[in-house]
């Protein structure tokens, strides 16, 4: 269960979209599978992030903007 839930975070199902499809609340999915939900999400951010990364180092200008303004927000929220 828990690989299944990893690979569809993978494809950037949401909580609700797994929930409903297993038959269970969001919060009773959340209670029990929340690490593998935590974990997978991260892991999708770091591969997103990986590849963009990559994008901007091909020379791409859309890639490197999108980056700049994601710095910008990290370093806002991390001012709170």
């Amino acid at each position: 269960m828990g690989q299944w839930l990893s690979d569809h975070l993978g494809q950037t199902f949401v909580i609700e979209n797994i929930a409903r499809e297993l038959g269970v609340d969001p919060k009773t999915l959340q209670k029990h599978f929340g690490e593998v939900i935590e974990t997978a999400a991260a892991r999708r951010k770091m591969d997103d992030l990986a590849a963009l990364s990559e994008r901007a180092r091909g020379g791409s200008a859309r890639a490197v903007i999108k980056l700049i303004r994601m710095t910008k927000r990290a370093d806002h929220a991390e001012r709170g």
